[in-house]
């Protein structure tokens, strides 16, 4: 049974994506993936290459967001106080 083309480009921007929420799942690993499909002939170039761009900045995006909005106040008391205690 293969694999969908758009859910291995979804799989491919989920694990992109990813990489901004928990640092240690490498998003490369799952582009190299994606290479390697792509020289078997099973998905082409350009849809991983975008794929994997536009979710790792929508990702990053996000994660700017969440910091701009929380990280003020997370700073001044509580765990964040104690974190970075001058």
């Amino acid at each position: 049974m293969e694999l969908p083309q758009v859910v291995a480009y979804a799989l491919i921007a989920f694990g992109s994506a990813l990489e901004n929420v928990f640092p240690p799942v490498p998003s490369d690993t799952f582009v190299i993936l994606g290479a390697v499909l792509t020289e078997h002939g099973t998905l082409r170039p350009v849809p991983i290459l975008a794929s994997a761009w536009i979710a790792n900045v929508a990702g990053a995006m996000c994660i700017y967001g969440i910091a701009r909005q929380r990280g003020p106040g997370f700073f001044e008391e509580g765990w964040g106080q104690r974190l970075l205690h001058p």
